[in-house]
């Protein structure tokens, strides 16, 4: 018998639609998220548009302003600090038990998402935007099939939906910073780490990784400062 796939709901695919641009910058801090310029946009009504920044303000990628309506979250530079330490304990304890639970597929996986991430990076130093857009989702891509290792379900949801609301800085720090010559050598550093098996230096490195990144944007954004 041929199973069906599902079909996601129309809050579900907005939902998607909005946090995907939220994530990518499209979408950048501040701006406001008019319903109604939404819903004409995607060519549904507004219910599901409502639904879906319910769901967004939830995960804190959006807040609703009184008598302003939505508009995407714009952290401060103690909030980013904030979120930044939550992450850093996060990843480390994430990370210690992946490093335990690895196999040799889980080396070779996450060492095939560092030869690209670097392929692009040399892209996206050159100027390429669509590089660098593919170099932040390999380095999310990264960081995700790391911590899966663990098989923590509920620590990768919660680690994840945390790391949602620094992505769009991660994206700030790509384009004001020299992110991208720096990043390489932090990433091999806790491959060469899992490999070996070094649990506790790998969950230190992944949360010195967030400490530096950042202490970067917060370097380099002077309005977060």
């Amino acid at each position: 018998m041929q199973l069906q796939r599902s079909v996601p709901s129309l809050p579900e695919v907005v939902y998607s639609h909005l946090r995907d641009r939220i994530l990518d910058g499209t979408y950048a801090a501040g701006v406001p998220l008019r319903q109604e310029e939404i819903a004409k946009s995607l060519n549904v009504s507004r219910v599901p548009v409502r639904e879906a920044l319910t769901r967004l303000e939830s995960e804190g990628l959006v807040v609703l302003r009184p008598r302003r309506g939505y508009a995407v979250v714009a952290l401060s530079a103690d909030e980013i600090r904030d979120i930044a330490d939550i992450c850093e304990r996060l990843e480390a304890l994430a990370a210690i038990e992946a490093t335990r639970r690895r196999t040799p597929a889980d080396v070779s996986a996450l060492e095939a998402i560092l030869n690209e991430m670097d392929r692009l990076g040399a892209l996206g130093r050159g100027g390429d935007q669509a590089a660098l857009a593919a170099w932040v989702a390999q380095h999310r891509a990264f960081h995700t099939r790391l911590f899966a290792i663990s098989g923590r379900k509920s620590l990768c949801r919660l680690l994840s939906q945390t790391r949602d609301q620094l992505e769009p800085y991660i994206r700030i720090e790509l384009n004001l910073g020299d992110y991208l010559a720096q990043a390489p050598a932090e990433h091999r550093r806790i491959l060469d780490q899992f490999r070996l098996g070094s649990a506790e230096e790998v969950g230190r490195l992944c949360a010195e990784h967030i400490r530096k990144s950042c202490e970067r944007l917060l370097q380099l954004a002077p309005n977060h400062g």
